[in-house]
């Protein structure tokens, strides 16, 4: 789950805690050790990730907070455009996006299988078309299919099919 941990890691670490600073200053609340300890979580952590994985990686670090208490701070990081929160399936994932290049998400229908694919020219089309009213986040971008191992399986079964009724003619 954590990542090795290299100057520009650290770089990025720093300005996160620095966001979250202001952004906490600016409601008349403070960066606790609990906070501190999610955050620092989080942004060793690489991909999508459930509250479930970071509770239990602080509770490894010896850090134990409540999950409801990891909930409203998880809340408060997407509020301060730290964390974002994605759905593919069923439950929640969530994502640092402090510092990360934009994405979109392919995700597969069948087995689930999330992968994150920069697309420079996509991310720029998206962002350029203004709609009144409307704010594009680039960072939600998802794209549904099969991926290559399911696709290959839905192949093989409809060749399979294929083969068993042109022998029961």
């Amino acid at each position: 789950m954590p990542t090795g941990s290299d100057s520009h890691h650290e770089e990025v670490l720093g300005e996160v805690q620095q966001v979250l600073k202001d952004y906490l200053r600016g409601r008349g609340m403070r960066l606790t050790p609990e906070r501190s300890a999610i955050v620092d979580v989080v942004y060793n952590t690489e991909g999508h990730f459930s509250i479930e994985e970071i509770h239990r990686e602080l509770q490894q670090r010896r850090f134990p907070v409540s999950l409801a208490t990891l909930y409203n701070n998880v809340e408060m990081l997407i509020d301060a455009n730290l964390l974002a929160r994605h759905y593919f399936g069923a439950d929640a994932v969530y994502e640092r996006v402090y510092g990360m290049e934009p994405h979109y998400h392919r995700v597969c229908k069948q087995c689930g299988l999330v992968q994150d694919v920069r697309f420079d020219a996509l991310t720029q089309f998206i962002t350029s078309k203004k709609v009144r009213g409307f704010f594009v986040d680039p960072s939600s971008l998802y794209v549904y299919g099969l991926c290559s191992k399911c696709h290959a399986a839905l192949r093989r079964k409809k060749r399979n099919s294929q083969k068993k009724n042109e022998s029961r003619s």
